[in-house]
């Protein structure tokens, strides 16, 4: 009997049935790159935990995956970063009709143990993360949990249909990510109009602020330009202009602004 064949790569619509599961479980040790278009996070869960045992990716740097929160089978998360130690890359997607109340338990498990436990608590390789947060979960991103991330991508969901991002949460959120030393791309998709409070920079290699939703005043822009030297693309509202195209989207590249 021929041995199966050692992949380094596998890119699939998604995990329908558990052959899919057994072909990659059985490549766990040369996979580098996985993506999956539609995924249960039930079916990742078992993944790690229940084929061959324990399974450890240890060539795995890239993740791509779109999750399936119509999920009957989750009923807990348990994932840590031992399964994938480097990993480079994370991007996490959601189905693009959103999330329905009924299923805000399960993003809740799925955001504070996926997300905390395995990629911003100890996976020191983790370079670029795009992922889907709730605002409930704006504390957990501090620098001391992802301290080396170079590229990060946030969008928010509200997992209370009540409940609307505030000035204070948003600023908290968008300063926190420009406290990370080593960043070098932001983008953060808020749900709402946000104004934005005093900036605290520590990020002097940023070159890109995507910040759609997020209004900045002439000396907040002044501020950042002139602090951010690396800074070449800066994405926002613009505050307090005296026109009435005052809340236009602005796309500005700094090499054509004076500093």
């Amino acid at each position: 009997m021929k041995a199966p064949p050692i992949l380094t790569s596998i890119d699939t619509s998604r995990i329908s049935h558990d052959s899919m599961l057994w072909l990659i479980g059985s490549n766990a040790r040369t996979l580098e790159y996985l993506r999956i278009g539609s995924v249960f996070p039930s079916d990742l869960q078992q993944l790690v935990s229940e084929i061959s045992g324990d399974l450890v990716f240890g060539r795995l740097r890239e993740i791509q995956m779109t999750l399936d929160l119509e999920d009957s089978q989750l009923k807990q998360y348990n994932i840590t970063t031992t399964h994938f130690p480097r990993l480079e890359l994370l991007f996490v997607d959601l189905p693009p009709y959103g999330i329905s109340p009924r299923y805000e338990t399960d993003l809740s498990i799925l955001e504070y143990s996926f997300l905390t436990d395995l990629f911003f608590t100890a996976c020191s390789r983790l370079r670029s993360v795009r992922f889907p947060i709730a605002w409930d979960a704006v504390e957990m991103l501090t620098p001391t949990m992802i301290p080396k991330v170079h590229e990060l991508m946030l969008y928010q969901i509200s997992m209370e249909s009540e409940h609307v991002p505030d000035t204070e949460e948003a600023n908290m959120l968008l300063n926190n990510m420009l406290s990370l030393k080593h960043i070098r791309s932001v983008s953060l998709d808020t749900v709402s109009d946000i104004a934005v409070l005093p900036l605290h920079l520590v990020c002097t290699r940023l070159h890109s602020l995507i910040i759609p939703q997020y209004r900045l005043a002439a000396d907040q822009m002044h501020f950042l330009l002139c602090e951010l030297p690396s800074l070449m693309v800066l994405h926002c509202k613009l505050g307090e202009r005296q026109s009435s195209t005052a809340d236009k989207d602005c796309a500005i590249n700094p090499d054509y602004i004076s500093k």
